[in-house]
């Protein structure tokens, strides 16, 4: 009888201690921001008056669901295990479509109006910032208020979730600032454009990292909205909107990180039951690795606002987040160059394709006229050209580019094997007979024999989409 109420009196000791601990991460959640004067969490009205005044109106507007189920998945990134990292969406548009308007049904999750920041930050600043909203969503208005080159380093910074090494007066160094965040941003342009305005590089990792969303869906009369809820106008629904969530915050998320503190394992169970699932509903066939990527952070929302549903927190229907994550993620894919494709890819294709479209005729000899005295004199040539016919019509034209030529001007800041891997892929190289190679040995007029690559016309014509038959 002793050692059964040993054990009882073990029990009963873990589980409150379990209790404490579940306690002190809601504190954790909720109030981390206190140790610096500025605690992110307030409330004001009940969850049913927040879902009277703001959760209602959302319902039939994608991009105002997914606000609110962005808000709610911020805490989830963590739950995910490895399988998740921090990133965030920037709804990209011209001013008054309703973006800040967004922002501020997504900041009403958790707290007031005064919950949204804006990109104006140094450095220190936004690392700071980010730092007091660790597992949490951090909601940025204007990208246009910060340098191009601050915000590029800022997307890596904000991702990745840690702050830079300073040093201290004496030289030793200063605790790095860590955090997990989800990002919900606003701006006129896309991050690609905001940076090479200054004339800098853009890379794969920044769009992946901070995901374009158009504003306003095609064609839609409303801006950002798509059901105006008996309003009159737009600009009449986003002040509504305006004013509710000034008269009612906070509840939605203080329940939800409750319910997330309590059912910690339930939750974290599900979302590694449904990530995967979710993430190969969203994404088309054929797709990258790179838009599989992004679809999980997508699908994530999608999950957050169907445990939301599921817990009685929301009054949508289940699949109703999710619905709003597959419109949008396709939006994505619309508005971004690569499509559901390889940015890495769709740029080598673009500069080969400008390339040859600057060049192809002033650079390149035409190949009967190799040894002829009268032919127009070509400076700076990257090699020949010749078409190409079927016995009949010419179909199109071949380049017979130099391999120097190629790898030094044409794949200019690319890697020239990953430019032949793409060009070959979408069928426009042409191999020797019987090899899997890309280098040709040709017997050019008044050179003799000299290494080319041979590149068909066919590639002024591909725009990036999927083709029939690619390859070589």
């Amino acid at each position: 009888k002793q050692d059964k109420q040993d054990k009882q009196d073990k029990q009963d000791k873990q589980d409150k201690q379990d209790k404490q601990d579940a306690q002190h991460r809601l504190h954790d959640y909720a109030f981390r921001g206190e140790a610096h004067g500025e605690s992110r969490f307030e409330q004001r009205g009940s969850l049913a008056e927040w879902g009277e005044l703001v959760g209602d109106y959302c319902v039939g507007n994608p991009r105002l669901v997914f606000a609110v189920a962005c808000a709610l998945a911020a805490p989830l990134l963590h739950l995910a295990g490895g399988q998740m990292a921090g990133g965030g969406f920037h709804f990209v548009g011209h001013s008054s479509k309703g973006k800040t308007t967004a922002l501020q049904v997504a900041a009403s999750v958790y707290g007031a109006p005064s919950y949204l920041r804006n990109w104006r930050a140094t450095d220190n600043g936004l690392e700071g910032i980010a730092a007091h909203h660790s597992d949490g969503v951090l909601i940025l208005d204007e990208s246009k208020q910060i340098e191009p080159r601050a915000l590029a380093e800022a997307v890596y910074m904000l991702s990745n979730g840690m702050g830079k090494q300073r040093s201290d007066r004496q030289g030793k160094s200063r605790p790095r600032l860590h955090w997990r965040v989800l990002v919900l941003s606003t701006g006129e342009t896309t991050i690609a454009e905001q940076i090479a305005s200054a004339g800098l590089a853009t890379f794969a990792g920044q769009e992946l990292r901070m995901v374009d969303i158009p504003a306003a869906g095609p064609d839609n009369p409303y801006g950002l909205f798509d059901t105006l809820h008996a309003c009159p106008g737009a600009s009449a629904f986003a002040d509504l909107l305006k004013r509710n969530t000034r008269r009612a915050y906070g509840s939605l998320g203080w329940q939800w990180l409750q319910y997330l503190v309590d059912e910690r394992d339930e939750v974290a169970g599900r979302i590694r039951e449904r990530l995967s699932a979710v993430t190969d509903e969203l994404v088309p066939e054929g797709a990258s690795g790179q838009a599989r990527r992004v679809a999980q952070l997508f699908a994530l929302t999608a999950i957050a606002g169907e445990l939301a549903a599921d817990r009685g927190l929301l009054a949508w229907a289940p699949d109703e987040a999710k619905r709003a994550a597959a419109v949008l993620f396709a939006d994505w894919i619309e508005l971004r160059p690569a499509g559901a494709g390889s940015s890495e890819d769709a740029k080598a294709l673009h500069q080969v394709r400008l390339w040859f479209s600057l060049h192809g005729d002033a650079r390149f000899t035409e190949w009967g006229r190799g040894e002829d005295g009268h032919a127009p004199k070509v400076m700076n040539r990257a090699g020949f050209k010749r078409a190409l016919t079927d016995g009949r019509d010419t179909k199109e034209i071949e380049w017979a580019v130099f391999t120097e030529v190629f790898s030094t001007d044409v794949c200019r800041g690319l890697n020239p094997k990953d430019v032949l891997r793409v060009l070959d892929k979408r069928g426009h190289i042409i191999k020797p007979k019987g090899e899997n190679k890309m280098r040709s040995k040709l017997t050019l007029p008044g050179i003799g024999k000299a290494s080319v690559y041979r590149i068909k016309s066919t590639i002024l014509d591909d725009d990036g989409s999927e083709r029939e038959g690619g390859g070589s």
